[in-house]
């Protein structure tokens, strides 16, 4: 039987108005922005890599939870 992984919990920041908001999916997070899961695991990938997080679409901070 195949058990279903538990999400990973996603922060998005709204730049604009500084509203927090979290997901507990990063496919829920991906609707919600619209945009799409490898988007944002490569940003996530890149960012880490220069040390510094980067707006995406100049818009949102997204900050991945990961235990």
């Amino acid at each position: 039987m195949l058990r279903k992984q538990p999400g990973i919990e996603i922060e998005i920041k709204i730049i604009e108005n500084n509203i927090l908001t979290v997901f507990s999916s990063i496919r829920k997070t991906a609707i919600s922005i619209n945009s799409d899961i490898k988007t944002n695991l490569r940003k996530e990938k890149l960012d880490s890599e220069k040390g510094i997080r980067t707006p995406y679409k100049n818009k949102y901070i997204i900050t991945i939870k990961r235990n």
